[in-house]
């Protein structure tokens, strides 16, 4: 195999192009039909393939013949799905919009619960994490802004203290637990600012 395969084929691209007259073609046929050489045409023996060789020919054209019409198919299905999907769309999006009879309700509902223990199920352990994180980070606990949350909290404690002394274990006051629940709502936000406040 040539090493400089690349060079040669790059060098014999750049070869100039040279196409002889038509005089010395006919020159070329004139000398062939004088000398032996048109003697020894005729004496040439023919070869005549088997016919397994024709009909292997036949079958790999009209496989290719086949394969072109199952290309052609193909695409007229995929144009014809992708029509056929643009229509649906446009359909639902013309449609859809237009009936107006769309209304989205939805409702708060509050559970009733006889645990009056479970409002205070996370105080301690929260109170213990800011009175450590206050210990590490005094000056953001010291801040006015730290404190006022603070003192909103305390307040949104007592509060909550207030209402879990009027109710008792078989009060079905059901008012009474709505404040409370949200009590426990804006508490959550306040801890949770207090949270991102401190890291």
């Amino acid at each position: 195999m040539e090493k400089n395969r690349n060079i040669l084929l790059r060098a014999l691209k750049n070869l100039p192009d040279y196409s002889p007259k038509d005089q010395v073609w006919e020159g070329v046929a004139t000398k062939l039909e004088n000398e032996q050489i048109s003697g020894l045409v005729g004496r040439m023996s023919t070869f005549e393939p088997p016919e397994s060789i024709w009909d292997n020919i036949d079958k790999e054209l009209t496989s290719r013949q086949a394969i072109h019409s199952k290309k052609g198919l193909y695409l007229w299905m995929k144009w014809i799905s992708a029509t056929a999907a643009t229509f649906v769309l446009g359909y639902f999006l013309f449609f859809a919009g237009k009936t107006g009879n769309t209304k989205l309700h939805y409702s708060v509902e509050y559970i009733k619960t006889n645990n009056i223990q479970q409002w205070f199920a996370d105080d301690i352990e929260f109170e213990q994490a800011l009175a450590l994180v206050c210990n590490e980070k005094p000056k953001i606990c010291e801040s006015p802004e730290f404190k006022n949350m603070e003192k909103k909290l305390d307040f949104l404690n007592q509060s909550k203290q207030k209402i879990v002394k009027q109710l008792s274990k078989y009060d079905t006051d059901s008012d009474m637990e709505i404040m409370l629940t949200k009590i426990e709502l804006e508490r959550t936000s306040l801890i949770n600012q207090m949270i991102a406040k401190v890291n």
